[in-house]
């Protein structure tokens, strides 16, 4: 990278008539590296799923979707689980953790030692990756997301969380901070005690109280992060560039 940086890119960077970011770190990385450009902060979007219908299933599940990598803090997450078991085990007995995946650098494997040595087997399993309709399956019979992660862009896993109208669990590393400010999301910190905590609290909450936090995601793609709304944003972007418009207010 730093040999086409010096070769080509840089010059590309520095002359470029605007540079798009997914979110405020992205600009702010961009703006590290030297380049003093305008940035256009204009995320990924979702299309809304078709109607759906959540049936009532005898454990409640808490899904995570995503790759199996040590940046998505999974192995935080089973020490949480871990933790629940010891402090409130009856409230941990009516819930089951899926966790969904291709599995990168061998690390499921040291994941799934870690569970069996917890003796966390019966709460919590890898299924594997899940598309199109085994992922729309397992969003609708989930009650609550979680990513713990150490680093991310803009994670789509999130925005589909939401759209299936589920509360999210996820640290200020996944660069959402609206789910935050809108209630749509519970902050977690890269400690499994912390995390462990609110989980708890998340457990026991009634199911209305969770459904009104997934319904306050729902809201939030359906009115930033949709498909169409992306587009409006970057034909307003592009008249801009041409002359045409004001400069657009996601622009800095």
């Amino acid at each position: 990278k730093k040999i086409v940086s010096k070769w080509f890119e840089n010059s590309h960077l520095k002359n470029c008539d605007c540079i798009q970011a997914l979110c405020e770190s992205e600009k702010d990385s961009i703006r590290r590296y030297g380049l003093k450009n305008p940035v256009a902060i204009i995320p990924n979007g979702i299309y809304l799923p078709n109607p759906f219908v959540r049936t009532k299933r005898t454990k409640n599940t808490l899904l995570f979707i995503s790759r199996i990598h040590p940046k998505k803090g999974l192995e935080l997450l089973i020490d949480a689980i871990a933790l629940l078991r010891k402090t409130v085990p009856n409230l941990l007995s009516n819930w089951t953790i899926r966790i969904a995946g291709w599995n990168q650098l061998g690390y499921q494997e040291f994941l799934q030692k870690k569970v069996t040595e917890l003796d966390l087997n019966e709460f919590i399993s890898f299924i594997g990756p899940v598309l199109g309709e085994q992922k729309r399956n397992e969003l609708i019979n989930a009650d609550i997301f979680i990513l713990p992660s150490y680093s991310e862009g803009l994670p789509m896993s999130v925005l589909e969380a939401w759209s299936y109208k589920l509360p999210v669990v996820m640290t200020d590393f996944c660069n959402l901070s609206e789910g935050f400010s809108n209630n749509a999301a519970i902050r977690i910190e890269l400690d499994a005690k912390n995390i462990a905590e609110k989980l708890s609290n998340l457990f026991e909450m009634n199911e209305a109280e969770r459904k009104t936090i997934g319904i306050n995601g729902y809201n939030l793609v359906a009115s930033k992060f949709t498909w169409p709304t992306i587009a409006d944003k970057t034909l307003e972007l592009y008249n801009y560039l041409l002359g045409g418009a004001c400069k657009p207010e996601f622009v800095v």
